[in-house]
């Protein structure tokens, strides 16, 4: 995982950045000789990532004179996105 959002240098420490991922898979027929699948894909990321929501708050509060995603304390966040195909 990148040091910081979008960043290239990448953070080695496992503890601080990982990611996890799950596939679910179901095989069937809905109808007679009509096969279905049924596919759902997770994954969880940890990493020191900023908040994009937090960064346009501190910009429109005033806090910082433009939106900044890397302007954040060390943290380990995670993301949590589901992917069906």
């Amino acid at each position: 995982m990148p040091k910081v959002a979008n960043g290239i240098h990448l953070d080695a420490e496992m503890s601080r950045a990982h990611a996890e991922n799950i596939e679910f898979e179901v095989h069937g027929a809905v109808c007679e000789n009509r096969k279905a699948l049924f596919a759902s894909l997770r994954f969880v990321n940890h990493a020191n990532m900023g908040s994009y929501r937090e960064a346009v708050d501190n910009f429109l509060a005033g806090i910082t004179t433009k939106p900044d995603i890397a302007a954040h304390p060390l943290r380990t966040n995670n993301q949590t996105r589901p992917s069906n195909h």
